[in-house]
């Protein structure tokens, strides 16, 4: 029973977290950067990078892998481990409503939401061994296929302006929402793994991940040029020239809310935890500490 109490009580102080940021007048706290949604313990949690404030979405067992948080921040998409696969539930923030979403045979769906809050799109595996990528709305049964390739596609990321949807398949590719099965085009040429893709809110940056060589690298790449031929885009994204003693961990990567700044998961001198860095630097990127998670 204490253990509930001392749920309900982090879970309202949600609440009303997610109501000051998504409010017109919401302080300066939170205008910077957006509520960062991850594991903790196998648990899915809410993390405000400005203060540090950890946030409890649920009391369930201890069998999260992922959680995505809703752009209108009403809703969360957590993922649980389950025999032979695992689950999407979909867990409504403001009236606490816990419901299955999605039975995925594959261990990591990677889910991600679209812009107005009415969709997903999520990885599966299918009998022939491959992973394609698929579309639900939240209003309706059967999700519809994007992917259809024989390959194994991952990590979808839906633009902010709704257009677009870049996703892996060892390199980076992006597909138009109207044409998504004939639409695709690779943005990469690097042959190796690239993960985390994540959009700028003005939509006309993609930042991802590079193991190369087993060393993570953080890579910018403007997609002004798909309105044209393919070879008018470059190959490959500008590598961030971080600090020589900053170890890029491949866990989480986005964008603070006015497009200006980076955050990422790294080790470095002050230990684990949340960098930043600015987006836009060319050379000699400086780094620093938001919120440490050595604890």
């Amino acid at each position: 029973m204490l253990r509930f109490t001392l749920w309900l009580i982090g879970f309202l102080t949600l609440v009303h977290l997610l109501l000051l940021a998504g409010a017109s007048t919401a302080g300066e706290r939170l205008a910077h950067w957006p509520l960062i949604p991850m594991t903790i313990h196998a648990r899915p949690y809410l993390l405000d990078l400005s203060s540090g404030g950890r946030y409890a979405l649920d009391n369930g067992d201890a069998t999260a892998v992922d959680v995505a948080l809703a752009p209108d921040l009403s809703q969360a998409l957590v993922v649980r481990m389950r025999r032979g696969g695992s689950q999407v539930h979909l867990i409504n923030l403001q009236r606490y409503r816990d419901q299955l979403l999605i039975l995925s045979t594959t261990t990591f769906p990677t889910p991600n939401w679209s812009p107005d809050s009415r969709e997903v799109v999520f990885a599966g595996y299918q009998e022939r061994g491959h992973a394609d990528l698929y579309r639900l709305p939240l209003d309706v049964d059967q999700p519809e296929s994007l992917t259809d390739n024989g390959d194994v596609n991952r990590t979808p990321a839906w633009s902010p302006d709704g257009r677009l949807m870049a996703f892996t398949r060892a390199d980076l590719y992006v597909t138009d929402m109207e044409c998504p099965l004939t639409c695709d085009r690779r943005l990469t040429y690097l042959n190796t793994t690239v993960v985390l893709p994540a959009w700028s809110p003005d939509s006309q940056q993609i930042a991802y991940m590079v193991n190369r060589s087993d060393v993570p690298e953080i890579h910018l790449l403007s997609v002004t040029c798909l309105g044209q031929a393919q070879e008018a885009c470059p190959s490959e994204g500008r590598r961030l020239a971080l600090p020589s003693g900053l170890v890029v961990v491949m866990a989480h990567l986005g964008w603070s809310r006015d497009g200006r700044d980076l955050y990422f998961t790294a080790i470095g001198a002050d230990g684990y935890g949340f960098y930043t860095t600015a987006a836009d630097c060319l050379a000699a990127c400086k780094a620093r500490l938001l919120v440490a998670m050595n604890q």
